[in-house]
């Protein structure tokens, strides 16, 4: 098995989209100005940090910081002060490591000092992995195909996860009949689950995913801080409150989760493992 490194063009395109707020016009309340810091550690990565403000309802742009001040610290020690690229995102050499505590510094001249926190967790291991190319068939007669993945579970402690699939050429989400129980009990519609009702060392997954061309496919296993998770729960449902699509059905609003100590955003880590490319 190896770590699979990603980039962060994903993700901080996430958090930049969800720091804006679409223009309606009205008269709105004025909002009070914060700070807004968004990172995601990764395990075996450079650190990426972005630096914005909140502002009033009726502004549609988004304003960047270019004059902060960032400091890491790595399970209590300075390690590296980060430079500033564009668009309000700072960037260090300084590679994450998985098991450690990293506390961030953010100075803003007219702000108060922003403190966040985030302890990288450990990646988990595959025990076991099983591919069959022809599972089943959707009922408009696709065939869909499944993988089986079984990682160990430490039962004094909780742990919390998110399983990708890389279809090679597929493009898109290639997941369907998400029925496992674990995903079930977190109700998104991914696998974003945590191991805490399981009572068994090690767990079992099956993924159901559309694979008609029989491509090659590789699973990634991301072992999520606390705060990443709570974030991803949260940014579902925000989504869902501003988008409930044509249901019919109220849906109620959603705050983004923050941990963010004095202003808003979310600092959170995960690492990960990957399969070897998997030839159907």
């Amino acid at each position: 098995m190896k770590a699979l490194k990603i980039t962060y063009a994903g993700i901080f395109t996430l958090l930049i989209i969800l720091s804006c707020r679409e223009y309606v016009e009205n008269d709105f309340p004025e909002y009070p100005e914060m700070l807004v810091v968004n990172s995601i550690l990764i395990a075996d990565s450079p650190i990426k940090v972005h630096v914005s403000k909140s502002h009033n309802m009726d502004t549609s742009k988004l304003q960047y910081i270019d004059d902060a001040s960032i400091e890491i610290f790595e399970n209590g020690e300075l390690v590296d002060q980060l430079s500033y690229d564009s668009n309000g995102v700072y960037s260090s050499d300084w590679i994450v490591k998985a098991g450690d505590v990293y506390k961030c510094l953010v100075q803003v001249p007219g702000y108060s000092t922003i403190q966040c926190i985030d302890t990288v967790p450990e990646h988990s291991e595959f025990i076991d992995i099983q591919h069959i190319a022809f599972a089943g068939k959707s009922g408009d007669g696709s065939s869909y195909s499944s993988i089986s993945f079984s990682f160990p579970v430490d039962r004094e402690h909780t742990s919390f996860y998110e399983a990708k699939l890389y279809v090679q050429g597929g493009g898109g989400n290639q997941l369907t009949k998400l029925i496992d129980p674990l995903i079930l009990s977190t109700g998104l519609p991914k696998p974003v689950f945590t191991d805490e009702l399981v009572q068994e060392d090690s767990y079992t997954m099956t993924l159901y995913y559309h694979n008609s061309a029989l491509r090659p496919v590789l699973l990634e296993l991301r072992t999520l801080s606390k705060g990443y998770y709570n974030y991803l729960v949260s940014t579902y449902l925000y989504q869902q409150g501003r988008y409930p699509g044509f249901t019919g059905g109220v849906v109620p609003t959603s705050q983004l989760y923050s941990n963010i100590e004095g202003g808003l955003g979310i600092y959170a880590s995960y690492s990960s493992i990957s399969s070897d490319t998997i030839i159907p």
